[in-house]
């Protein structure tokens, strides 16, 4: 018996049967397989958005003001194509915006590429790079985005603060300033502007006028809080920013006096009354 508990000592149990000594092996565990490798699922990769438009128009104009004021630390050829790149980035961003001035963007990237020129051309710098500076300036001019508003049909109530003959850049002007309701629409305040506008170019038979605009209780002797409309027909140079322009009024108009700095501008034909 011990001799049996000896052979059994291995693991087995002896068992006692019939008179039989015997070793019964445990039951073992089946194999274990191998467990084939878990792939990973890529994660879908996004699409990265393009940038917005006023993003692409800020960072264009920020360096073409870093590239022109600062010429001698680059690389001619390096910073011509850089030029065009920011160039062409801005048209592409303005043609996917259906708000954005693409009158300003096409400024801007007008700039940058005589900015470009200016630096691979160096016997034509001076010229080109006079040039930029002012398509520079038209930009700086002129708001990024450029709304279309609905005017109504019916011009709403407003009240004069002020008229009065001028003179502007060597020019006569006719100078109105009005105010506004205080629920006034972006198109209450155009048709506002305009029909205040005919009104004084008809009875003062000036060549230019500028409408400014106030919301109730600002300052009107200040710059306009509301709006301003400038009509410069004639003339040789560019009057109040615009063109001398014997067709069309320039309307800017500020929809919430709460954000001042989001001016809509738009180009109106002028029909006298």
């Amino acid at each position: 018996m011990r001799a049996s508990q000896r052979v059994c000592s291995a693991g087995g149990v002896l068992l006692l049967a019939s008179g039989l000594l015997a070793c019964a092996e445990p039951e073992r565990p089946p194999p274990r397989r191998a467990l084939a490798p878990i792939e990973a699922t890529p994660a879908p990769t996004a699409t990265p958005r393009p940038p917005g438009y006023e993003v692409v128009a800020r960072n264009a104009a920020q360096r073409y003001l870093e590239i022109d004021t600062q010429r001698e630390r680059y690389q001619p050829e390096r910073v011509a194509l850089e030029a065009r790149d920011l160039a062409a980035a801005l048209r592409a961003a303005a043609a996917r915006d259906p708000s954005a001035n693409r009158q300003a963007a096409e400024e801007l990237a007008t700039a940058l590429d005589l900015l470009a020129l200016a630096f691979v051309e160096p016997d034509r710098a001076p010229t080109l790079l006079a040039a930029a500076r002012a398509r520079y300036a038209s930009f700086l001019a002129q708001p990024l985005r450029h709304v279309v508003i609905a005017v109504p049909s019916a011009v709403p109530g407003y009240r004069l603060r002020g008229e009065r003959l001028v003179t502007r850049e060597g020019r006569p002007a006719s100078e109105a300033r009005v105010e506004v309701d205080p629920g006034a629409t972006a198109g209450e305040i155009l048709a506002t502007l305009v029909a205040v506008l005919r009104s004084a170019r008809e009875r003062t038979g000036a060549s230019a006028v500028v409408v400014y605009a106030y919301w109730p209780g600002d300052d009107s002797s200040g710059p306009f809080t509301a709006g301003r409309a400038a009509y410069a027909c004639g003339g040789q140079s560019a009057w109040l920013g615009y063109p001398p322009d014997c067709e069309t009024v320039q309307v800017d108009v500020v929809p919430d006096r709460e954000a001042p700095l989001q001016r809509i501008h738009q180009r109106v034909p002028y029909v006298p009354r």
